[in-house]
């Protein structure tokens, strides 16, 4: 998801530049170092909640 969230973005941002293939990698791999730990951390959490909400 990060992958064509990143894409979009960058082509709104900047448009087809001739950098625009780096610069989109590299908005990928922010988007992909942050978003990791945030799901890893998040996702335990949400699912108790919901599991103590549905049962």
């Amino acid at each position: 998801m990060a992958f064509f969230i990143s894409l979009i973005l960058t082509y709104m941002n900047i448009g087809f530049s001739p950098d625009f293939l780096q610069k989109w990698l590299r908005g990928f791999g922010v988007g992909f170092l942050v978003g990791l730990p945030v799901a890893l951390v998040t996702f335990p959490i949400v699912k108790k909640v919901v599991e103590q909400l549905t049962s």
